[in-house]
């Protein structure tokens, strides 16, 4: 079996793009399977700054890049994001003989009032047209959760071929990395990885600070990542004197499991995930992990959080955890967030490639 997988992003380790870590991670467990000829291609050597315009730059190469493929002999071509779904049409357009594959991760683009701007409305008609295609063109479709499955069909329509749902898994260092003995502190470190884009509603995090301060609660809020709300996040840490918040910027791959280790709860606000590593992440090192309650993030994922409707809610969940009153939660949580593995991740999407191959 000839696989040809198709990424935005060269597919390395650490990239802090889930995509392109799903990329990585799905290429290097089939390549050492050895059961299948696994090859790579993608557009960009890494992320651009701006979304649109990176994603204007790969358009201008797909044409080009689906009619080379198309000439060559493969049985499985994975497109690996629903970003570049077009592709689809493009490879079928220039008589491809192989099944193509495309994997869903969310529905992000689609929901309204998750976006901010001019460029990041126009990003996201692109990226609905990108999933129409992958939805008629391809040969089979991947969703990385039941909700981002039921999401697209209820606001793309019904789809005419089959689909799996086939969930991400999580690096296996956080598994075999010994997790230290905890240290009573004088404070409670909460923390926070992931991005600065709007709808991760970052916000929430500070304005629990701004509470936290001023009833006098002893603890610190660790926030690292980079993104487009971070000018914002900053004026506000200065309007209120948040000495207790400290920006950490973005998280080096080879040092995650240590920052999560130096945290005592992980507070992850967003309004919507597609899937949602960092909670799994989190919950798989032993944290408690707070979310904000009738947020969009899958079911599977969510299962152990601990949901909260506001920032006062928020403080007082952080209290129960300075009383470690979810001791008994956390180690089912952490049960649980070890069932995700890239490992059982691939042997899925290996089954599925072979109902194509024969």
């Amino acid at each position: 079996m000839k696989v040809l997988m198709i990424n935005i992003i060269k597919p390395i380790k650490g990239s802090g793009d889930g995509t392109t870590e799903y990329s990585y991670q799905l290429y290097q467990k089939l390549k050492s399977k050895g059961k299948a000829s696994v090859s790579i291609e993608y557009f960009l050597d890494k992320a651009k700054r701006n979304n649109t315009i990176g994603l204007m730059h790969v358009y201008s190469q797909m044409a080009h890049k689906a009619a080379m493929i198309a000439r060559q002999n493969y049985d499985i071509i994975h497109i690996m994001s629903h970003e570049i779904g077009s592709m689809a049409k493009l490879l079928k357009q220039n008589g491809t003989q192989a099944r193509i594959i495309t994997t869903v991760h969310d529905t992000t683009r689609l929901e309204k009032g998750l976006h901010k701007g001019l460029l990041q409305k126009s990003y996201n008609l692109i990226v609905k047209n990108n999933v129409s295609d992958a939805l008629r063109y391809s040969d089979a479709i991947i969703f990385v959760s039941e909700r981002a499955r039921r999401e697209t069909l209820k606001k793309l329509g019904p789809l005419k071929v089959k689909s799996y749902v086939i969930m991400h898994g999580l690096r296996e260092e956080l598994f075999t990395a010994p997790i230290p003995k905890k240290r009573k502190g004088e404070f409670l470190t909460v923390g926070y990885i992931g991005s600065m884009a709007h709808h991760k509603n970052v916000i929430m995090i500070l304005k629990a600070a701004r509470i936290a301060k001023e009833k006098g609660l002893k603890a610190r809020f660790l926030i690292y990542g980079t993104g487009f709300e971070s000018e914002n996040l900053q004026k506000f840490k200065k309007r209120y004197n948040l000495d207790n918040v400290s920006f950490r910027g973005f998280a080096p791959e080879d040092e995650i499991v240590g920052i999560y280790d130096s945290f005592d709860a992980f507070v992850f606000p967003s309004l919507y995930e597609g899937f949602g590593f960092h909670i799994l992440e989190a919950q798989s090192r032993g944290l408690p992990v707070i979310i904000l309650k009738n947020t969009i993030i899958p079911e599977e994922v969510k299962k152990y959080a601990i949901e909260v409707a506001d920032e006062k809610e928020l403080i007082d969940k952080l209290k129960d955890i300075q009383k470690n009153e979810y001791k008994k939660w956390k180690q089912a949580a952490m049960a649980y967030a070890k069932k995700f593995t890239w490992r059982k991740t691939a042997l899925s999407i290996e089954r599925a490639y072979r109902k194509y191959t024969g």
